[in-house]
């Protein structure tokens, strides 16, 4: 497999923090990612068993005003394995906190 991809930030402004990769298979893979953090202890990760073509991938967990490195997992029903790395950017983009009474 390739590693054609594209990177969405925030695909659905729901979450500034999120992001979309998009995946130009045609053969079917299914993934796991992680989201490097600040330090090995926070990192976060996310995997899935179901196998997917034109795989979509909701990234969570990114910092605010960070360079964020993931890593990439992909799968193929074979048991061929694709590990790339991908780094977002969500320079300028800050979490708010809303406070309800």
């Amino acid at each position: 497999m390739s590693e054609n991809y594209t990177v969405t930030i925030n695909p659905y402004n729901q979450n500034k923090l999120s992001a979309l990769i998009q995946l130009g298979n045609i053969e079917e893979v299914r993934f796991d990612y992680t989201v490097h953090g600040k330090t090995s202890n926070a990192d976060f990760y996310y995997s899935t068993d179901e196998y997917t073509t034109n795989t979509q991938i909701i990234v969570v967990g990114l910092y605010a005003d960070y360079l964020n490195m993931i890593t990439l997992n992909i799968y193929t029903a074979d048991n061929e394995t694709t590990t790339f790395s991908v780094t977002i950017s969500t320079q300028g983009r800050t979490m708010a906190m809303f406070l309800w009474s």
